[in-house]
Order: C-alpha cells, then structure tokens, then sequence
C-alpha cells in the first residue's frame, strides 16, 4: 500500500510567517481559448512539505543538488511522539526511536500546523540524535525549532550532521512503523530547500 504524506501546494495557503505567499498565476488556457494552458508558479523554497539543506543555515553548505540520493529513498520508521512533551527530550526519543534508525518521521499531532510548531526538538535532542548515524528526519510540523527561534539549534545542530531535514509532512492517519519512503526534492542548484513529493509504502 502507498500512502502520500505530502501537503498539497494551493494559492493563498498558509506558510512560515515572512516566507512568500504562494501564488498560481495562468498565463494561458484552454477554457480561454488559448492553444495550451500555461501558469507561473511562485513560493519559497520552504513552502508546504519541503526539504532543508545545509545551505539552509550554514554558509558554504551543501545545496539541494548536491546531497545525496540514498538519503531520500529507503527504510524509514514512523514514530509517533504525541505523548511527549512539547519540547521532545533525549529520554523520550530513547524509548521511542529503534537502534538502527536511518530516517527518522515524527508523527507529533497529525494535522497542519504551519503557523506554530506544536513540538519541536530540544538542543540536547537534537545532539543526540545527530550521533545515532541518521540520514534523514522528518516532522509532521513546519519546524523542528520552536517558532520564536526559526533555524535554531536542532536545525544546526542536524544540518551541521549531515542530516537532511524534512517538515511538514502529512502523516494524520499513518500509524507509526516501518516503512519504505520516496522523498525526492526538485533540484534546484545551490538550493537551501525543496518542495518534495514525499510517499510511504508498506513493505
């Protein structure tokens, strides 16, 4: 079974406080009576669920073209955190997260919140699982840092690991275990994030 756990993209949905609106404008159509329809797309890199680079926040990082691919296909493990505490700690995700973990998706509360992270990871969180040997982390919420901070220190923290981070994922409905993920960005050169049409399968 193939699940989507990708937001759609939409005029006028809601992003990051400050980030661009995203707009659909049509240049052309059919219904007009034009050969072809043909629409300008416009948002930010970091709109809807996406991919951050370390280009993100660390200059001279590594862009979106230039990370690599077996980080967004393979094993990953759903793991459902709505029980902890807003700032998810080492202890929590210690008994939560398996040994052996490549790519990580935390399932906070399972719905959108991308005006204000409902749970976000605290520094010493982040460190610990930047030394369990992960590819990938993913969120169901638009940060992994709490909203006042914006890229913090669990964004540094894992970026600065190599880890490619990916938020707001729609995991409503999607119960927590393994899975095969497929969570490819647009290439985008020099890139600090992605869009990504992210999907699970049940192995």
């Amino acid at each position: 079974m193939i699940f989507d756990i990708t937001r759609p993209l939409y005029a006028g949905m809601p992003v990051w406080p400050g980030d661009p609106e995203v707009r659909l404008d049509a240049l052309s159509s059919v219904e007009r009576g034009d050969a072809f329809t043909l629409s300008r797309l416009t948002l930010g890199t970091h709109t809807g669920t996406h991919l951050d680079a370390p280009r993100h926040v660390w200059a001279g990082g590594k862009g979106v073209d230039e990370l690599p691919l077996e980080a967004f296909v393979g094993r990953a493990t759903v793991v459902d955190v709505s029980s902890c505490s807003a700032h998810l700690g080492v202890a929590c995700l210690a008994e939560k997260v398996p040994a052996g973990c490549r790519r990580l998706l935390l399932k906070t509360q399972g719905k959108d919140t991308t005006e204000s992270p409902a749970k976000v990871l605290t520094p010493e969180a982040a460190a610990w699982i930047a030394t369990q040997g992960m590819l990938l982390v993913g969120t169901d919420q638009a940060s992994l840092d709490p909203p006042e901070v914006g890229t913090g220190a669990a964004h540094r923290l894992l970026l600065g690991a190599g880890i490619i981070l990916v938020e707001n994922l729609a995991l409503e409905g999607i119960a927590p275990g393994e899975y095969d993920l497929i969570c490819l960005p647009l290439k985008l050169r020099q890139g600090d994030g992605a869009p990504v049409r992210a999907i699970l399968i049940r192995p």
